[in-house]
């Protein structure tokens, strides 16, 4: 298998090999292992963090002014990505395989989890797409049917086949998603079921949100859609990362998608350029970003956070680099002037953020959240 041990597993199939080991979602434990015991005033920006060591999961949050930090809020799945509806102010788990669930959480209720629903046992969840109050779509790399629930209740609407869209295994391999002017954008990573390496090419479909008809699926310029896709305001595009086959720098990189004419951009760089496979990318203008990278020399893996400016197509700046899959993602902070970044570094593990005007580190240390850092949300009560 083709697949390095990234951060969390993110969209990688390596977790198709891992699921056995990985133990069941666990809800409830409310261990107060706390830097600040006040979670409860929700009038200001917040960061959902969630954390793991492989073995077990479980989740933070951080004050994204005074850094104040409340961890380990309750223990959950090991294999867990945030995500956040600010329309419904709704923070979600999704809960990947081995648990294959939605957590729901409140934010008024000091980010106590207050329900959980079951995407099916396998399916391995990667995205929720909430569109209303009454309709959300859930992608799972593990099954044919895209998912139409109620995103708080769980309640199935509909399952919407998308195997007419898939390679020779009948399994599309549906992964990240993110919702513009109405549509539903889906990434389909078609993988070899037997190697999960990428097979002839990868597609972008648009879906009506409202009706769940398919209207159109795009060819991808590379392969292996990661399930961190989502629309750029800045730009005006969605930014997709498309890895190609972790074991070659030869055939993936960055490509942006404009939904209103629907046209791809091709690789706005690539990862020869880049230095490695991409793990993550956030976009702070056009002719600015910011790319978790990975690659392998025998056997040996090096993580790099790296500055480049998609205008250009060139790699400006190395801002650091550790030795394994030590990276896990990055996120920018709602105002722009932050890049957040997980670092799983064994020996001094926490959050990392710098001025994205200067590229210099603020933290003069990781900021600890308990176990590793995994995925990181912003929540803003400002910006609903």
């Amino acid at each position: 298998m083709n697949r390095p041990p990234l951060q969390l597993f993110p969209v990688i199939a390596l977790l198709v090999a891992l699921g056995s080991a990985i133990t069941a979602c666990e809800l409830g434990d409310d261990t107060d292992n706390t830097t600040d015991t006040d979670n409860t005033t929700v009038d200001r920006p917040m960061a959902l963090i969630t954390t793991s060591d492989y073995q077990t999961g479980s989740y933070a949050t951080v004050d994204i002014e005074t850094r104040a930090v409340v961890a380990d809020i309750a223990t959950i799945h090991s294999d867990a990505i945030c995500a956040y509806e600010a329309s419904l102010d709704l923070p979600l788990l999704i809960l990947r395989l081995g648990a294959d669930a939605i957590g729901i959480l409140d934010r008024n209720a000091g980010f106590d989890i207050v329900g959980e629903y079951s995407v099916v046992a396998g399916t391995n969840p990667q995205s929720i797409a909430v569109v209303s109050a009454e309709r959300a779509y859930v992608s799972r790399m593990g099954s044919p049917f895209l998912l139409v629930v109620h995103p708080t209740a769980g309640t199935v609407i509909d399952e919407i086949d998308l195997s007419p869209y898939a390679d020779s295994d009948g399994v599309p391999e549906a992964a990240g998603m993110f919702l513009h002017g109405g549509k539903l954008h889906v990434g389909l990573q078609r993988l070899d079921s037997a190697t999960f390496d990428p097979t002839d090419h990868s597609s972008l479909l648009v879906l009506d949100a409202a009706s769940g008809m398919i209207e159109t699926a795009l060819k991808l310029t590379a392969t292996n859609p990661l399930a961190v896709m989502h629309f750029n305001e800045a730009l005006g595009q969605a930014v997709i990362i498309e890895s190609g086959s972790f074991s070659t720098l030869a055939d993936g990189g960055i490509e942006f998608y404009d939904p209103t004419t629907r046209s791809l951009s091709g690789l706005v760089i690539t990862e020869a350029e880049l230095g490695g496979s991409v793990v993550d990318t956030v976009i702070v203008s056009p002719t600015k970003g910011y790319a978790i990278v990975g690659i392998v020399v025998d056997e040996s893996a090096t993580t790099r956070l790296v500055a480049f400016n998609p205008a250009t197509g060139k790699k400006t700046k190395e801002l650091l680099n550790a030795t394994g899959w030590s990276y896990g993602s990055l996120a920018l902070s709602p105002d722009g002037t932050e890049l957040w970044l997980a670092d799983r570094t064994s020996t001094s593990p926490g959050l990392r953020i710098f001025d994205t005007a200067t590229d210099a580190e603020i933290t003069t240390e990781p900021i600890n959240v308990g176990l590793p850092p995994a995925s990181i949300c912003f929540i803003d009560p400002v910006a609903e």
